[in-house]
């Protein structure tokens, strides 16, 4: 048999809420660059298909900096179709 199902702690759902990070971590998260980001970010503030949505995939904190959503790239990942050709 299994093992029984465990109950999920406050301390759990801290780490399942995690969503906004800093380019650096995300590049740990995910292997895309800070430089990437940056192109991703400007792309679109130009509209271009391929860019992202301030709100959705990045934002700026309090200080300045930009902060990527995890939530937003995946989602971005699943609804982009591939605009490169590359892969």
């Amino acid at each position: 048999m299994g093992e029984a199902a465990r109950t999920i702690t406050a301390e759990d759902t801290f780490f399942l809420k995690v969503d906004w990070v800093t380019p650096e971590r995300f590049y740990e998260l995910t292997g895309v660059t800070k430089r990437a980001v940056e192109g991703k970010i400007e792309r679109g503030k130009q509209g271009k298909p391929s860019g992202w949505v301030l709100g959705e995939q990045y934002r700026y904190d309090p200080d300045g900096n930009v902060q990527v959503s995890l939530t937003g790239w995946n989602t971005w990942v699943e609804n982009s179709q591939r605009v490169s050709g590359r892969g």
